[in-house]
């Protein structure tokens, strides 16, 4: 690490440097300070379990609901049954049926409510990091795009292990979650060279800096994708006529990093194919196809409820799932593949709850057709959330009570009750956040025609269609122009396959990378799995049962291999 002088204390790893992070309790949050939190979790997870170690995961996917909180996860479960005629909350999502669940920690480290870039940081490299963050670890400056702290990822991990690799998702391929993958920035918007500030380009020795879509298709591990499936296609362009340019990043250094990345391809002399509709997609044959790239939208990939789906519109998050899995499936060593529902998070976002609903479906299809191609055997099936949002299931509606808003036996279902002050209905789903707030203001006026207050009064919502995809749920607190915030409550996760008891309790964001490097064989804990692959009882990856960091103290030449390993992989 550029101009830092590591040194141990206590088990914690501190650093001297005029550029530090937040530092609750004077602990610098780096690369080596998660990696010891994650290895000291997973020692803890094979302590714990007494289940015999399963065969390793050849396969691992990866799914990310993005905002999905156990509040959607609700509403959604909820919505299913509604409309398979049943009253809802007896059902359950596909997943939800996994063996093994665990809850997650979402805090960064900078922010206890986080973004998705931070989260998607912790999640795919073991580390957390600073909000705004990708690929960094939270030592990075703010303004440098060639950071020293760059911290590999479970895409990296993969392709050193011969595994085939792709990505799946309904934003922009080069939005928080996706990057994080594959891009070491210190801001999440670079996405193309124009959101770079022109300074920070002249502070680069040869003056430039590159931006997220670049790093995806010029640097390892992006160029090395087997799989590239999303929207974004606007900063992948050399040019776009201003008036057909999307609310999205757009190029001027005038490169077609889509010419870029065909080329690459043919440097290999493999095969490959360009997508950008649903017949495309079809006509992709994924055993004689080598790499693929789709782009399926300018911008992110359209809502389920708005999705074009004719031939020339856009694929289910589930065909590009399938088709992933089938590309990779001929991939000798295994694969990895992370597919994300992004757009859940966008309708909460906008107070939409029946969008982000059809989303999280939409999401559960994708997962459902990859328990149908893959076995529990071979294969690691993580399915969880980024962050969660601020919807509430409020009121108490009786069971069965329509979860969005219809009117059924000339009854106003989807209403929960009635408020106890102004007696107006509510709805059963709510925001404590966004821009959603309608309320009309009465002032209060005693005999003399003074004013004694002001009343907020809501919307009378009897006659309102709330079911409608374009509603907004009412939002108590009124934020115009930056919409409905995330949430910082824990979120689920589920796990089925190798290695998925090690996902039981409360667990760090973080320790996710480490539970999965472990069970694939691959990244820091690859010799740790290799030691243990058939024991009676899962093996400890640390020689002692204390942490060789307080070892190290005393003895530095006790250092186990592990720590040597965590080391190596994070370049501390």
């Amino acid at each position: 690490m550029a101009s830092l002088v590591p040194f141990l204390v206590l088990g914690s790893a501190f650093l001297v440097s005029g550029n530090a992070p937040f530092a609750p309790g004077n602990i610098i949050e780096d690369a080596f300070f998660w990696a010891e939190r994650g290895s000291e979790a997973l020692t803890e997870a094979l302590r714990r379990s007494q289940l015999p170690r399963e065969h390793r995961a050849k396969n691992v996917i990866f799914f990310v609901g993005d905002g999905m909180g156990s509040s959607v996860l609700t509403a959604a479960r909820i919505y299913r049954g509604q409309m398979a005629g049943k009253t809802g909350e007896e059902g359950s999502l596909a997943f939800e049926s996994f063996p093994y669940l665990s809850l997650v920690k979402t805090y960064s480290v900078d922010h206890q409510v986080p973004d998705s870039a931070s989260t998607a940081t912790a999640m795919f490299t073991g580390v957390k990091t600073r909000s705004s963050f990708l690929g960094l670890d939270a030592t990075a400056d703010a303004d440098d795009c060639t950071s020293r702290s760059r911290v590999p990822s479970l895409l990296q991990w993969a392709q050193d292990e011969g595994k085939y690799t792709g990505l799946v998702t309904t934003t922009r391929v080069t939005h928080a979650t996706p990057a994080a993958l594959y891009a070491h920035v210190p801001n999440r918007n670079w996405e193309c060279d124009t959101k770079i500030p022109r300074e920070v380009h002249d502070s680069v020795a040869g003056g430039e800096c590159k931006d997220i879509a670049r790093q995806l298709v010029e640097e390892r591990p992006g160029q090395n994708l087997r799989v590239i499936m999303g929207g974004g296609r606007q900063q992948f362009l050399d040019f776009v006529p201003e008036d057909q340019r999307v609310r999205a990043c757009y190029r001027e250094d005038r490169r077609n990093l889509i010419a870029t990345w065909a080329n690459h391809k043919v440097s290999l002399n493999a095969s490959f194919m360009y997508l950008e509709t649903t017949e495309d997609l079809e006509r992709l044959d994924p055993a004689r196809t080598d790499y693929v790239m789709g782009l399926f939208d300018m911008n992110h990939m359209s809502y389920e409820v708005d999705r074009n789906k004719t031939a020339q519109g856009q694929p289910h998050l589930a065909t590009m799932t399938q088709k992933a899995i089938e590309m990779l499936q001929r991939g000798p060593k295994g694969y990895f593949l992370m597919v994300e529902g992004g757009r859940i998070d966008h309708g909460l976002h906008d107070n939409k709850a029946h969008r982000a609903i059809q989303e999280t479906l939409a999401f559960e299809e994708a997962v459902r057709i990859a328990m149908e191609l893959t076995s529990p055997k071979d294969t690691l099936i993580v399915v969880t959330a980024d962050h969660d949002h601020v919807m509430t299931i409020n009121g108490y509606p009786k069971r069965g009570n329509d979860i969005l808003g219809e009117r059924l036996f000339h009854r106003r279902f989807g209403v929960a009750s009635n408020g106890e002050v102004d007696g107006l209905p509510y709805t059963t789903l709510m925001f404590t956040t966004g821009g959603s707030y309608d309320y009309k203001c009465t002032k209060i006026l005693d005999y003399g025609g003074n004013i004694l207050g002001v009343l907020p009064l809501r919307k009378n919502i009897s006659d309102t269609d709330t079911r409608d995809t374009e509603y907004r749920q009412l939002s108590g607190v009124w934020n115009r122009y930056g919409g409905e915030t995330h949430g910082g409550q824990d979120v689920p996760l589920y796990a089925q396959g190798p290695g998925a008891h090690l996902f039981t309790g409360l667990q760090e964001q973080s320790y996710i990378a480490h539970a999965i490097s472990y069970s694939a064989c691959m990244g820091p804990h690859k010799k740790d799995c290799l030691a243990g692959q058939n024991p009676k009882h899962p093996a400890k990856p640390f020689t002692s049962g204390t942490s060789p960091f307080h070892e190290a103290q005393h003895a530095p030449h006790l250092l186990s291999l592990s720590i040597v390993s965590l080391v190596t992989f994070y370049g501390l």
